[in-house]
């Protein structure tokens, strides 16, 4: 068991969110990954700052499992371009 300080504490549960909510949020998280990965054979890859909530990202993962591989590559490396800019843009403004 990990011993949470202040420092480690992950935001929702230094928000007072119960601990068995944060490994319910983290349990769907997990499975929805692993059946992305049995399916299309690397991670589901998400530009988390195209999103305003984790309710939002984990609704896309799940939906994307059902998409064919196909878009999910070209999805995927649409996601990445977004991430990638979103890194440089944020060095360039430094």
């Amino acid at each position: 068991m990990v011993a949470w300080t202040a420092a480690r504490m992950p935001p929702r549960m230094a928000a007072g969110v119960p601990l068995s909510d944060v490994l319910a949020e983290l349990d769907r998280i997990s499975g929805i990954n692993r059946r992305y990965r049995e399916k299309h054979g690397f991670p589901c890859i998400v530009a988390l700052a195209l999103h305003t909530s984790r309710d939002t990202v984990i609704a896309e993962m799940d939906r994307r499992v059902d998409q064919s591989t196909q878009s999910e590559i070209e999805t995927a490396l649409e996601q990445i371009g977004h991430i990638t800019r979103n890194r440089v843009a944020k060095k360039m403004s430094m």
